[in-house]
């Protein structure tokens, strides 16, 4: 039974870290809508596989369907919370991949730049976060160390970008 959550889980992990390694994506609205709605069908897909598991399961080693379904329950729960988490890099590799390709130019004002303290395993680190205004709505995107000193606020931004099939901004990093 965890055997189907397990190989799906394993996709979801494979198509995430693709994703990070090909492309830098725009962060805000249109992500956040991709991310609530694709979460949502894979814990259904999660929950599908788990119910084949478990008919599959009893059906084969004879056991009570209530702790079956106890225990499918259980890692279901865990699977799918797994999966959501990771449902960026699906939105992301289908934004980049599904696209047209054409770069389109991110013509706006920097309204904000923030900088905060991310801690990992390597110390303590920033992260470097910028807000630009365009005619459409408000982008905001991670940038790095010396791009984030190089601008300044409320001065003119213009950097060319692709717009992906799902409608928000990404940077290729192949």
């Amino acid at each position: 039974m965890i055997v189907y959550q397990t190989l799906f889980l394993g996709l979801t992990v494979l198509v995430a870290l693709t994703s990070l390694l090909l492309f830098e994506t725009e962060l805000g609205l249109s992500l956040d809508w991709s991310l609530k709605n694709l979460a949502g069908l894979l814990i259904i897909i999660n929950f599908i596989l788990l119910l084949v598991g478990l008919f599959k399961d009893v059906k084969q080693n004879k056991r009570s369907l209530g702790r079956a379904f106890l225990l499918s329950m259980v890692t279901g729960f865990i699977f799918s919370v797994a999966q959501a988490m990771l449902a960026l890099g699906y939105a992301s590799l289908y934004n980049g991949f599904f696209s047209l390709g054409q770069q389109t130019p991110l013509i706006g004002k920097i309204i904000k730049k923030e900088r905060s303290l991310v801690s990992n395993k390597n110390g303590e680190n920033y992260q470097y976060t910028m807000s630009i205004k365009t005619d459409e709505r408000i982008v905001q995107f991670n940038v790095s160390s010396q791009q984030w000193n190089r601008v300044k606020l409320s001065k003119r931004y213009n950097s060319k970008m692709y717009k992906g099939a799902l409608g928000f901004y990404y940077k290729k990093n192949f």
